[in-house]
């Protein structure tokens, strides 16, 4: 399979190929920073949208940016 793949890529332009090695160095990329992450940070993250805690504003100009 890959003998065949290798003889056809000739007739691929070389933009095809730049953008199949791009695309498969993010991807392997992705894999590799999903695979390090800690499972305790994955669940705090999970967590952050249910969390019903309110931050107090200490500055009064950061309550104007809030748009509440």
């Amino acid at each position: 399979m890959l003998k065949n793949i290798m003889e056809h890529l000739s007739q691929v332009d070389t933009y095809g190929v730049i953008s199949i090695v791009l695309f498969f160095t993010f991807f392997v990329g992705m894999l590799l920073w999903a695979w390090r992450l800690q499972k305790g940070y994955l669940n705090s993250m999970s967590a952050l949208p249910l969390e019903d805690s309110q931050t107090p504003v200490t500055n009064p100009s950061e309550k104007d940016l809030r748009h509440e």
